[in-house]
C-alpha cells in the first residue's frame, strides 16, 4: 500500500480515536460522582481510643458509623474511608498517626451478618496542610454495598499518638468511593472523645482508695483494689458480678466461671473491686445482663468488655456467646516477697542493706517493729517516711512507709544504738509479706585502714611496688589491736582480677605488701606475686582464672576487712593506679679511674657526681706491669621501666637472693635476654632484653667483634639493678671483657677491644617482653635512641706551653701548671716537676749542682678534660732552669713528658681555630677562642682583617668580658659586629690579648682610642692568632664543560706569629697604634 493511500486512512483513525475518547470521559465522570449513591448517608460515628491518656503513644483506635440508604431505596456503595483526627478547642492536635500496615487495620461490614472487608490501601496524610499527619485514608479492594442501618467498623492499631493537652477532641468519619479522597464529595459523621490527664487517673484511683484499673488482659496483684467504670447504657444494663473466667468452646458460655463475688456501682457507675479473695493465679471477668446501646438484649451473665483502663467498652458478644474474652479477663497473682539482712550482725552507727526480692517491680513497703517506735524506725531507715500512711492498711500505727521499691531493691539501714531488731514488711496495696532479723554490736575498738592519706597506690605496669621512686609506695595498712586482715585486690566483675591475701600484722601493727604485677595475673600461686615485707602472709588466694600475660593498666579496688565477731567486716577501701611503664632513655658515661669490683653498687652508680656523659673511653697499655692498668670504666644507664617484675621472678626462681638489690645481676641479664622457666617462654628465642656491643668500622671481609653480655661468669662486666628509681646499669670494663667474632670455623672468643675501635651499644625490649605485655610496654616509643656510639682511644695528656713547646714559670712562687688530657673528668692524677740540668749559679764562680728540683701536686680532672695546679713554688729557681714535667698515675702514654722552663715574666697567649658556618647561615655572631694566657687578667678582642691595613680601632668585632689571670680555654666571645656572609665567603678573626691597665674589668681601649686597656706584647709585638672564617657554600650540580687551564693561585696571605719573650711597657696612645700598625704591617708582610 503506498503512502498515499495509508495518509487519508490514518486521518480517519484518528478521528475515530478522539470520539472514543470524548465519551469515555463522559463515562468516567458520571462514575464517580458520589461517594454513596442515591441520597442516602452514615451516622452515629464513634472514636474510641483504648489508651486515653496524655502523650500516650503507639494507641489503637476503633472508628465504626452507620450507614442509611436514602429514599431511592438503593444500596449505598463506599469504596474507602478517611477518619480525621480534628484540632482540639485550643487549637491543639487531636493526635498525629503513623502510616499503618494493611495488616494493622481491620474492616468489618456487619449487615445483620458480620464479614470481613479486604483492604487494599491504607496511609496517613496531613489533612489540614499544618506539617503534621491528622489522618487516616483506607481505601477497599473493591466496592461494598451495606444494607440500610448497616453498620461498618474500623480497627487502626498501634498507629496513634495521643496529644500531650488534656482536652475533648471532635474526629470527623468520611466515606468516599475509591480513589478520590482529594475531593470535596463524600458523606461524614462526627464524635468526640476525650484525652485525659496521664496523671488523672492515677489520681482518681487514690482518690477512691484504689490501686489499679481493672484492666482487660493485664496482670494484677492480689490484694489491690481495682477500679471499674461502668457503662450501664441508662440504667438498662444491671447485674455486675466478678466471676472466674475458664477458658473453653465459644459455642456455650464456658467462659464464665463460678460468681466470687456481686459488684455494687456508685453514683458515677464506678466500683472498687477488691482482689483479696480470687483465687491464686486465677484469671476472672465483669459480667452483666440487660440492653446495649444497640437494642440488643443479653438475659444471662455476659462478659464485659473493658479496655486497659477499666473503662467498660459494651458486651464482649460474639455470634455463639462470650468472644475475644482474653482481652477482657484480669490475671491475679499474689505478690512474692523476701526481705534479709546482708549480714546477721552489724556495729552500730555502720550502714548495713536489707535485700528486697519480688516479683513485682515499683511498690510501696510498710515497714513495722514491735520494739520501735515510727519516729526511731525513719531513723534508722533511708528514705522512709512517716506522711500520708494509709491508716486502713498499714499494720500499726508506727509504721512507716518505703517508696518505690524494685523488684530487686534494698533498702538501707543505719542503728544507733545495740540489741537485736525484728521487722515486719508488707506491700501497702497487696498480700505480700516478709520479716528480718539482725543484731547490732557495740563498735569495736580494733582498726585497720590504709596508711596513705588517699587510699590510692601505684605501681607502673610490669614493675613491682617500691618504697621509693616512681611507683610511690608499697600497699601500706595500719592496724590497732587486730590478729589478722584481709586484703583484697581488684574487683572480679569490673577488674576481672580478684585476689584475696590475709596478712598477720607486725608487732608495731604494720603491714607492708609489694605486688609484682608482672606475675600477679599469669603466675599459678597467687602467692609468688605478693611479697610481705612488714607483717607475715597467712594464705592466698586468686578468685578469678590465670590470665594469659600481665596486668592491664587501670585503676584495682583494694579493701580491707577484719574479723571481729562470726564474719568480716569491709574496714577501709583504696585503690591501685596500674600505670603506663615506659623507657625512658639510654646513656652512655664513664667512670674515672676505679676498679669495676668498685662499681657494682646502686650507691656508687646513681650518687656519683663524676660520672659524665661521654661518647669516648680511654684504654691504658696493657703491658703495663703494674697489674692493675688505668682506664674508664664505661658505663650504660638505662631508665626503663616495667622489667623490674620480670627480674624479680628471675631473682626467686633462679638466683634465690633474697631481694633484687642483692641478686647476681649478671645471671638476672643472661636469663632476661635467653628467656627461661622464670618468665615463662618456650624457648630461647623469647628474650625479656636485647644487648649488643658490636664493632661498626671493622675490616673490608671481616666479621665484626661483639658481645652480648649472657655470660655471667666471663670478666669485664656488671649488670647493677636500682629498681627504686626505674634505672638499670650495665658496667663494663673494656680493658678487660673479651669479644667474640664469627669465622668459618670456630668462633674466636678472645677478641679484645682496642684503640681505634668504634663500636655501637644497643639496649631494648625483646620479642617474649613484648609477648607477655600485650599491649604494654612496646606501644611506647623510647623518648631517645636505644643505641649509642664509642670511640675507643689511647689515654693521652698534653701541658699547655702556650705557642712554644715548653711549660714556662716565673722565679716565684703560686706558679701554674696545667694541660688537657682525654680521660674520665673526676680522674686523680699527678704531676711531677723534676729538674733536668746542672747549671752554674750567676756572677758567681761557685759551680756545684744546684738543689734539685722536685715538686709534686695531685690534682683531678675537670668536665672540660682540664686540669692544673697553681701551688707550684719556682721562687729559689734561677731565670733558664730547665725541668721535666710528667702527668703520673693515670697510665697516660708517656706519662705526657714535657720540658720546662724557668723565664723572666711569663707571656700572654692565644690559640684560636677555624669557624665554619653552614650553608644555611648567614651570620657568625659567636667566635670561640681555644684557649690562652693572661698573666695580669684582662679581656680578649676579636679583630676582623682589616687590622691588618691598620684599622686599629674600627676592626674590633667584639669583646670577652673581664678575665681573671691564669689560663683560659673554649672561650665564647659574643660579636657586637658579626661576620656576614655578604662580605665574603672566606673572612679573618683575629683574637688578641688586651690588658685591664686602668683596674675597672671594663674593656676602654676603644672608647679611649687606645688610650687604656692596651694589648699584651712578648718580644716587642703585639700576641695575637688568626683564623679564618669560612662560609659553605651550595655544591652546584656539575654541568659537563670543556675543560678550561687551571689558573695559578696566588700566595695566601700568611697568620701572624705570637712572639714568646719580654714584656714591656706602654707609651703614648699615638705611640701605641703606631706601634700596633708597625706590628701588623711587618707580620702581614712576613707572616700573614
Amino acid at each position: 500500500m503506498t503512502d498515499e493511500t495509508n495518509n487519508p486512512l490514518r486521518a480517519v483513525f484518528l478521528a475515530a480515536l478522539m470520539v472514543l475518547w470524548v465519551f469515555a470521559g463522559t463515562v468516567a465522570l458520571a462514575g464517580s460522582a458520589a461517594a454513596i449513591e442515591g441520597n442516602g448517608s452514615i451516622s452515629n460515628g464513634d472514636i474510641t481510643p483504648q489508651d486515653s491518656s496524655t502523650d500516650a503513644q503507639d494507641v489503637t483506635y476503633n472508628f465504626s458509623f452507620d450507614v442509611q440508604n436514602g429514599s431511592d431505596d438503593e444500596n449505598n456503595s463506599i469504596g474507602g474511608v478517611e477518619i480525621v483526627l480534628t484540632d482540639a478547642s485550643d487549637g491543639t492536635s487531636g493526635g498525629s498517626v503513623d502510616d499503618p500496615d494493611e495488616s494493622d487495620v481491620n474492616v468489618t461490614l456487619d449487615n445483620g451478618t458480620e464479614r470481613d472487608v479486604v483492604v487494599d490501601d491504607a496511609a496517613a496524610v496531613d489533612n489540614d496542610g499544618d506539617g503534621t499527619q491528622d489522618s487516616f485514608q483506607i481505601e477497599f479492594q473493591n466496592n461494598v454495598e451495606p444494607d440500610d442501618g448497616a453498620e461498618l467498623r474500623v480497627g487502626i492499631a498501634d498507629s496513634v499518638d495521643n496529644p500531650a493537652v488534656e482536652d475533648t477532641y471532635q474526629g470527623e468519619l468520611r466515606s468516599y468511593e475509591p480513589g478520590v479522597f482529594s475531593s470535596n464529595d463524600f458523606k461524614s459523621t462526627t464524635d468526640s472523645y476525650d484525652i485525659n490527664d496521664a496523671g488523672d487517673a492515677e489520681e482518681d484511683r487514690r482518690d477512691r482508695n484504689t490501686d489499679d484499673s481493672f484492666g482487660g488482659g493485664q496482670t494484677r496483684f492480689k490484694g489491690q483494689i481495682l477500679d471499674f467504670e461502668a457503662d450501664t447504657n441508662g440504667g438498662q444494663i444491671e447485674d455486675y458480678e466478678l466471676r472466674l473466667y475458664t477458658p473453653g468452646d465459644r459455642n456455650g458460655d464456658e467462659d464464665i466461671g463460678a460468681l466470687i463475688t456481686q459488684i455494687s456501682l456508685n453514683d458515677s457507675e464506678g466500683a472498687q473491686i477488691e482482689t483479696e479473695n480470687v483465687p491464686d493465679n486465677e484469671r476472672v471477668v465483669i459480667t452483666a445482663q440487660g440492653t446495649d446501646e444497640n437494642g440488643t438484649e443479653f438475659n444471662d451473665p455476659t462478659i464485659v468488655e473493658v479496655n486497659e483502663e477499666g473503662e467498660q467498652q459494651g458486651f464482649d458478644a460474639g455470634a455463639g456467646g462470650n468472644d475475644n474474652a482474653d482481652d477482657d479477663a484480669v490475671e491475679i497473682v499474689p505478690q512474692t516477697l523476701s526481705t534479709e539482712f546482708e549480714t546477721d550482725t552489724e556495729f552500730e552507727g555502720e550502714n548495713v542493706t536489707l535485700e528486697v526480692d519480688s516479683n513485682r517491680d515499683n511498690f510501696d513497703l510498710f515497714v513495722d517493729s514491735d520494739n520501735l517506735s515510727q519516729s526511731e524506725l525513719t531513723s534508722i531507715i533511708q528514705d522512709s517516711t512517716s506522711t500520708n500512711i494509709n491508716t486502713d492498711r498499714s499494720p500499726s500505727d508506727d509504721a512507716v512507709r518505703v517508696d518505690g521499691v524494685n523488684e530487686t531493691g534494698s533498702i538501707l539501714f543505719n542503728f544507733d544504738e545495740t540489741g537485736n531488731f525484728s521487722f515486719d514488711f508488707e506491700v501497702q496495696d497487696t498480700t505480700g509479706n516478709a520479716s528480718a532479723e539482725i543484731e547490732i554490736e557495740e563498735q569495736p575498738d580494733a582498726d585497720a585502714e590504709f596508711a596513705s592519706d588517699s587510699g590510692a597506690f601505684t605501681v607502673k605496669r610490669g614493675d613491682i611496688q617500691s618504697d621509693e621512686g616512681n611507683s610511690d609506695s608499697t600497699i601500706s595498712i595500719d592496724t590497732t589491736d587486730i590478729e589478722t586482715v584481709t586484703v583484697t585486690i581488684g574487683d572480679e566483675e569490673r577488674n576481672n582480677y580478684e585476689t584475696t591475701l590475709v596478712v598477720e600484722p607486725s608487732d608495731d601493727g604494720e603491714i607492708e605488701i609489694r605486688m609484682n604485677t608482672f606475675l600477679a595475673g599469669n603466675v599459678e600461686n597467687a602467692s609468688d606475686a605478693y611479697e610481705v615485707t612488714e607483717g607475715e602472709l597467712v594464705t592466698s588466694n586468686r578468685r578469678t582464672d590465670q590470665l594469659t600475660g600481665v596486668l592491664d593498666e587501670g585503676q584495682y579496688d583494694l579493701t580491707i576487712e577484719t574479723r571481729q565477731t562470726e564474719r568480716e567486716r569491709e574496714v577501709d577501701a583504696g585503690v591501685l593506679n596500674i600505670r603506663q611503664s615506659s623507657y625512658e632513655s639510654l646513656d652512655q658515661l664513664r667512670h674515672p679511674d676505679t676498679s669495676l669490683s668498685n662499681a657494682d653498687e646502686v650507691s656508687e652508680l646513681s650518687e656519683n657526681e663524676d660520672l659524665s656523659e661521654t661518647d669516648v673511653v680511654t684504654l691504658s697499655d696493657r703491658d703495663d706491669d703494674r697489674g692493675s692498668p688505668e682506664r674508664d670504666l664505661l658505663i650504660h644507664r638505662v631508665n626503663i621501666s616495667g622489667v623490674y617484675g620480670a627480674f624479680d621472678a628471675i631473682r626467686t626462681e633462679s638466683t634465690g637472693a633474697g631481694s633484687l638489690e642483692s641478686a647476681d645481676g649478671e645471671e638476672i641479664l643472661r636469663e632476661a635476654q635467653t628467656g627461661g622457666t622464670a618468665l615463662g617462654a618456650s624457648s630461647e628465642d623469647d628474650p625479656i632484653l636485647n644487648l649488643t656491643f658490636e664493632q661498626v668500622n671493622f675490616r673490608q671481609n671481616r666479621e665484626p667483634k661483639r658481645n652480648n653480655f649472657t655470660n655471667p661468669t666471663g670478666e669485664g662486666f656488671e649488670f647493677v639493678i636500682d629498681e627504686d628509681n626505674e634505672t638499670v646499669y650495665l658496667v663494663t670494663d673494656v680493658q678487660q671483657i673479651s669479644l667474640n667474632r664469627e669465622t668459618a670455623d670456630e668462633p674466636n672468643t678472645d677478641e679484645q677491644v682496642e684503640t681505634g675501635d668504634l663500636y655501637r651499644f644497643e639496649f631494648n625490649v625483646g620479642s617474649g617482653f613484648n609477648e607477655t605485655f600485650e599491649g604494654g610496654i612496646d606501644e611506647y616509643a623510647p623518648e631517645e635512641s636505644t643505641s649509642v656510639n664509642l670511640d675507643i682511644e689511647d689515654r693521652t695528656a698534653e701541658f699547655d706551653t702556650g705557642d712554644g713547646s715548653e711549660v714556662r714559670v716565673e722565679p716565684a712562687a703560686d706558679q701554674e701548671i696545667a694541660g688537657t688530657t682525654n680521660i674520665a673528668p673526676g680522674t686523680n692524677l699527678t704531676i711531677a716537676v723534676d729538674s733536668s740540668t746542672r747549671t752554674r749559679r750567676n756572677n758567681s764562680n761557685d759551680t756545684s749542682e744546684l738543689a734539685p728540683v722536685f715538686q709534686r701536686a695531685d690534682v683531678e680532672v675537670q668536665d672540660d678534660g682540664s686540669f692544673g695546679d697553681s701551688t707550684f713554688d719556682f721562687s729559689d729557681n734561677e731565670v733558664g732552669r730547665t725541668f721535666v714535667v710528667t702527668a703520673t698515675r693515670a697510665g697516660i702514654e708517656d706519662s705526657a713528658e714535657t720540658d720546662g722552663r724557668v723565664v723572666e715574666g711569663r707571656n700572654a697567649q692565644v690559640s684560636i681555630s677555624e669557624t665554619t658556618a653552614s650553608v644555611d647561615q648567614d651570620e657568625v655572631s659567636t667566635i670561640t677562642v681555644d684557649s690562652g694566657s693572661l698573666p695580669q687578667g684582662g679581656f680578649v678582642t676579636i679583630h676582623d682583617g682589616t687590622l691588618q691595613d691598620g684599622a686599629t680601632l674600627d676592626s674590633v668585632r667584639g669583646s670577652s668580658e673581664y678575665l681573671e689571670e691564669g689560663n683560659f680555654s673554649n672561650l665564647e666571645i659574643e660579636l657586637d659586629d658579626p661576620y656576614v656572609r655578604s662580605d665574603g665567603e672566606t673572612q679573618t678573626a683575629i683574637a688578641m690579648p688586651h690588658q685591664d691597665t686602668n683596674d675597672n674589668e671594663e674593656y676602654d681601649f676603644v672608647e679611649t682610642e687606645g688610650g687604656e686597656d692596651g694589648p699584651y706584647t712578648a718580644g716587642g709585638a703585639i700576641v695575637t692568632d688568626s683564623a679564618s672564617v669560612t662560609f659553605e657554600q651550595e655544591t652546584p650540580t656539575p654541568e659537563p664543560s670543556t675543560p678550561t687551564p687551571t689558573a695559578t693561585p696566588e700566595p695566601s696571605t700568611p697568620t701572624p706569629t705570637e712572639t714568646p719573650t719580654d714584656q714591656p711597657g706602654f707609651g703614648a696612645v699615638l705611640a701605641l697604634i703606631a706601634l700596633i700598625g708597625a706590628a701588623l704591617l711587618a707580620a702581614r708582610r712576613t707572616d700573614f
